[in-house]
């Protein structure tokens, strides 16, 4: 072999070489991107279970025996919002409960993420502020976080009163 084939050689090792690596670097990011993805569709798996836990419970704790008279100034007061005495999670019997609530939970593949809930009354007119007082609608925002998440991921969703 002379020099020519030898240099050539050489040339071609060192560009596969280069493409080698580049097609490592592309194959572990998107490993990454992949998992990153599973962490998030877990978070956000674990708070559709508390959305969905919540819109099993009573609108107001003072929905639980009965539709009250006066509707919304029946219902319970903002600074109230909250479990009622003796009552703790998951045994909650009505949406406000989880107001306040912060827990650890632990998905199915071993990660864990800390939770944290707050309740409130918001109007029709503007949903993205809770209202000093009472109405038909509340909106429940959960803000998960997690080590394995790059930021923590918040969620909303909001519960009418229905008679």
């Amino acid at each position: 072999m002379g020099r020519v084939e030898m240099m050539i050689l050489v040339m071609a090792i060192a560009i596969f070489g280069r493409y080698s690596l580049t097609v490592n670097d592309a194959l572990a990011k998107n490993e990454i991107h992949v998992l990153q993805s599973e962490y998030e569709l877990n978070a956000v798996s674990i708070v559709e279970g508390i959305f969905r836990r919540a819109g099993l419970n009573y609108f107001d704790e003072n929905t639980v025996s009965g539709i009250p008279r006066s509707i919304p100034d029946d219902f319970t007061a903002y600074g109230l919002l909250g479990p009622e005495t003796g009552e703790s999670y998951p045994d909650f019997d009505d949406i406000d409960d989880y107001n306040g609530l912060s827990l650890v939970d632990t998905a199915d593949n071993g990660m864990t993420y800390i939770l944290s809930v707050s309740t409130g009354y918001i109007n029709t007119s503007d949903k993205n502020t809770f209202l000093g007082v009472r109405s038909t609608l509340k909106r429940m925002d959960v803000t998960i976080s997690s080590e394995y998440l790059r930021n923590d991921i918040t969620l909303s969703r909001i519960y009418p009163f229905w008679k």
